[in-house]
């Protein structure tokens, strides 16, 4: 019983950590539309895509925990093209990411930046697997 009760409260700590984090603005704005507000794939727009979204509570059994940043972050701004990013259905956010940055700014800074806080915010999602 009490093991049921500290499996609550490390969950209820789980969500009110992601809740919180600042990526969360970010991934709400830029993928929630497609990944849905859970990151299951589930967005309001996931039924016209040809391709379904990927659910990313589970990109760690794909890639591993931690999550490597680096390798999603190029999916994700469009130096590393999968099917469902840029010219299929996923924006390539690296320039939609600095479109209203003015131009004296450090894009790739600014770019870079958002990209990390939303796989950060994403990591905080990640499914436990079973054992």
């Amino acid at each position: 019983m009490l093991a049921l009760g500290v499996a609550a409260c490390v969950t209820v700590a789980t969500a009110a950590r992601a809740a919180d984090h600042p990526g969360k603005a970010a991934f709400d704005q830029y993928c929630a539309s497609c990944h849905g507000t859970a990151a299951d794939g589930t967005g309001p727009v996931a039924g016209e895509m040809k391709v379904a979204p990927p659910d990313l509570r589970k990109l760690g059994e794909k890639y591993g925990t931690p999550l490597p940043k680096p390798k999603l972050r190029e999916f994700v701004d469009g130096r590393e093209m999968v099917r469902a990013h840029g010219t299929s259905n996923m924006p390539v956010w690296g320039e939609q990411l600095v479109h209203n940055v003015p131009p004296t700014a450090n894009t790739e800074f600014f770019k870079r930046g958002t990209i990390i806080l939303v796989l950060d915010y994403i990591e905080t999602l990640q499914l436990k697997s079973s054992p």
